[in-house]
């Protein structure tokens, strides 16, 4: 079971639980915001790929 079903049910599902529903979308929130930070922080700038125009 993914995390976003187990969310779904707790909201919509057979439960109804919303406080743990919103538990466990603050921990995703919580984990998706510090992915992007450690990416930000430690992320090797030199492998993306310029975008900018070279005339």
């Amino acid at each position: 079971m993914t995390a976003a079903r187990l969310i779904y049910n707790q909201f919509l599902g057979a439960t109804q639980n919303w406080g743990f529903g919103s538990a466990l979308s603050m921990v995703v929130i919580l984990a998706v915001s510090l992915a992007i930070g450690l990416l930000i922080k430690y992320g090797d700038p030199t492998s993306m790929k310029s975008t900018k125009n070279k005339n």
